[in-house]
């Protein structure tokens, strides 16, 4: 009738058809990170990641990692945004290591992707004004001229300009492919 192979087989089938349904895939886990949101005087604090071999002058905006280690001079502050949401001040005059004042939790909210392609539109599409200047540079002055990729059959082009904050919302039309900023809505540095 029934062999003891294909019983086993049924069983181990039946089994699956039993586990599967509970089985989830794997979350992949994203690096939670901390940043350094202020610090005094500049050059006075430093930074090593675990491959370095010297500390680093650290600055505003640097990403930090649980085994980083900072080195606060003994006249300067530094404060790091843990990814908690909560702050650090390291004590000055010693080195401390990122993980004694941020602690690695599960509750980061703060999270890293590695994936630095942010989201924006295709390169080097003809039907859209790109921005050609000023990109990806510091500004030397409050008034900007402003150029773009002419768009065939563009008679005209709307101009905005908005700050991440509520502060800034510049508006105006051209039909040129560029444009002298007002300066009457100061640009955030």
């Amino acid at each position: 009738m029934w062999s003891k192979q294909w019983k086993t087989l049924i069983a181990f089938a039946l089994g699956l058809g039993v586990a599967v349904p509970f089985v989830k895939p794997a979350v992949p886990q994203i690096r939670s990170f901390n940043l350094i949101i202020a610090l005094a005087p500049p050059g006075e604090v430093k930074f090593q990641k675990p491959n370095w071999s010297n500390f680093q002058p650290a600055s505003i905006g640097n990403v930090l990692r649980g085994e980083d280690r900072l080195l606060v001079d003994s006249n300067a502050t530094v404060e790091v945004l843990c990814s908690n949401w909560t702050t650090w001040k390291p004590e000055p005059g010693k080195t401390s290591i990122v993980n004694e004042g941020c602690p690695t939790t599960g509750d980061s909210r703060i999270i890293h992707s590695e994936d630095y392609t942010p989201p924006t539109r295709a390169a080097n599409n003809q039907n859209i004004p790109y921005l050609l200047s000023p990109r990806n540079t510091s500004l030397l002055d409050n008034r900007p001229t402003l150029r773009w990729h002419q768009v065939e059959g563009a008679e005209s082009y709307s101009v905005r300009i908005r700050g991440q904050a509520s502060d800034l919302d510049w508006k105006t039309h051209s039909r040129e492919t560029e444009i002298l900023y007002s300066g009457e809505q100061p640009l955030p540095p």
